[in-house]
């Protein structure tokens, strides 16, 4: 059964696995742009624009958080699972919003700005806050924010196709989804420094050695691993692991204390993003970006 549960995102009980989640959609047959599957007590939050690459759009930063939320207060919820659908895990930002949003606000650049920089916010904030286990599968690239909040999961895989960039400095921006703190904390300050200024594209296996995922998995082999990892009857993290305990652990991990500093981060990056988003240098970052695509 099949239940609607915001615009945008749907959730359903049924016992599909997370090879077909993953696979591709069939295009021809509109479906949410987020999808929310919940089996043996794991929410799997599928991405599921792929003739997009998974760009975020505002209503897939609603549904993400709604999605979250269901996971978070559902008592039958042990942990959840974010994937894409397709050859991407996401693109980051559909820069199409900023365009949308402005029209909406009929070309009032402050509420604009304002209003984009507070669904960011907010979504930051879903994800610092999720109390249960959080695993990210990273089928493929993952580009701005959807790179920066790894970092903010308990636990990232990545298949060998993965690839991670956070390209703000060539857009004009600046740090978000709280990677001014988190990337330095995990990976270093010159890596960090690579990644958050210079717009290095991060390989699969960088990112492995950086500690930003835990495993990197063969492509061809990469939904079964999730699949066996998870679900398999003697091993599987569902039938190994009590959820109380995992929470527990968490708890002491992601602490109150931790919470409030990361919260503190998103709030900061936001206001300077806010600025950034209505500099000269960013304005001209997305005329060029549309610029180029008129011009396909």
């Amino acid at each position: 059964m099949t239940i609607p549960i915001s615009s945008g995102t749907t959730t359903t009980t049924t016992t599909t696995t997370i090879a077909s989640a993953i696979s591709t959609t069939d295009t021809s047959v509109r479906q949410p742009n987020v999808l929310l599957n919940k089996r043996k007590g794991v929410a799997i939050i599928r991405l599921n624009r792929p003739h997009k690459y998974n760009a975020l759009t505002k209503q897939m930063y609603d549904s993400v958080i709604t999605s979250l939320t269901d996971a978070a207060t559902d008592q039958s919820i042990k942990l959840a699972l974010i994937t894409g659908t397709g050859s991407y895990y996401s693109a980051g930002n559909d820069l199409n919003i900023y365009e949308k949003s402005f029209k909406h606000f009929d070309g009032h650049m402050n509420h604009t700005v304002d209003n984009l920089i507070e669904k960011f916010r907010q979504f930051v904030i879903a994800f610092i806050d999720f109390p249960k286990p959080l695993i990210a599968a990273v089928n493929g690239p993952a580009i701005g924010v959807a790179a920066t909040t790894l970092a903010l999961v308990d636990c990232a895989v990545a298949s060998d196709t993965a690839y991670f960039l956070t390209p703000f400095s060539s857009m004009g921006l600046s740090a978000e989804g709280c990677s001014s703190y988190t990337f330095p904390q995990i990976m270093g300050q010159s890596m960090a420094g690579q990644m958050l200024y210079f717009n290095h594209k991060m390989s699969a296996t960088e990112a492995l050695q950086s500690g930003l995922v835990s495993r990197v998995i063969p492509s061809a082999q990469f939904d079964e691993y999730i699949e066996s990892w998870i679900f398999a009857d003697r091993t599987g993290i569902v039938n190994t692991c009590y959820p109380q305990s995992m929470r527990a652990s968490k708890q002491l991990v992601r602490s109150a204390a931790i919470r409030r500093v990361l919260h503190e981060v998103n709030r900061s990056e936001c206001l300077i993003l806010r600025d950034r988003f209505n500099s000269d240098e960013c304005l001209e970052a997305i005329e060029k970006f549309f610029g180029r695509n008129k011009q396909k």
